[in-house]
């Protein structure tokens, strides 16, 4: 899709991940609940720019109603349930079923199964997933501690590492651990996909810390 001159051709890579997120969400959320699968929950993204006016984020679909989005998910969790049933500890059924309660909106029962799949199988991938919908739903303490987890068992594990810096950041306001979380990262996973985002963020976040009054050394000294 063309940008015009001027406008989203501006934004910061970390803007434009940002924004990707949630025209990815959006566009999952009918898609996954019609047509089918797709991937597990996003590791934490940063906040969406706060410039909404541009023509990409007018063309950006329609969000569906809570109540359309919960008929979507209750309708699409009908035959996995009974699936479950004959099958309580099987972690792919697991994390399809909390997939689709994410992607329908329901984000406390969506923690649950995956709460259950890692309880079966803790698997990195499976406690980051965790974590971001523990962000979403408001808990930063569960976030931080499932994105922990992952980190006990692979403590290179990309998106977990991500994820780690984007709470410390947003929601602890320590800039300093998130770096250190970024770099690691990018350390350990030198060919990241989205390595110029990551640079991008390290960037802003020491300019954060540049920027901090002289008295306001917290972070600093962490």
């Amino acid at each position: 899709m063309s940008t015009p001159t001027g406008q989203a051709a501006t934004w910061t890579p970390a803007q434009r991940y940002g924004f990707f997120f949630v025209c990815l969400v959006l566009g999952i959320i009918v898609g996954y609940l019609v047509h089918g699968p797709s991937p597990a929950a996003a590791p934490i993204a940063p906040r969406p720019p706060a410039q909404q006016n541009s023509p990409e984020s007018a063309a950006a679909p329609a969000r569906p109603t809570p109540e359309q989005m919960k008929r979507m998910a209750d309708k699409k969790t009908e035959p996995l349930l009974a699936d479950l049933q004959k099958h309580p500890k099987d972690v792919a059924l697991l994390t399809k079923i909390g997939q689709t309660y994410f992607y329908g909106g329901q984000l406390s029962l969506a923690a649950q199964y995956y709460e259950r799949a890692a309880n079966v199988k803790p698997d990195p991938a499976i406690l980051t997933a965790l974590g971001a919908i523990y962000h979403y739903a408001g808990d930063d303490k569960k976030a931080t501690e499932s994105v922990n987890r992952a980190l006990q068992i692979d403590p290179n594990f990309a998106d977990a590492l991500f994820s780690l810096g984007m709470l410390k950041w947003q929601s602890q306001s320590d800039p300093k651990g998130a770096i250190t979380a970024w770099q690691k990262l990018l350390k350990e996973n030198p060919n990241h996909p989205r390595r110029a985002d990551v640079e991008e963020l390290i960037a802003r976040a020491k300019h954060q810390m540049d920027m901090a009054p002289a008295g306001n050394t917290d972070n600093r000294s962490k």
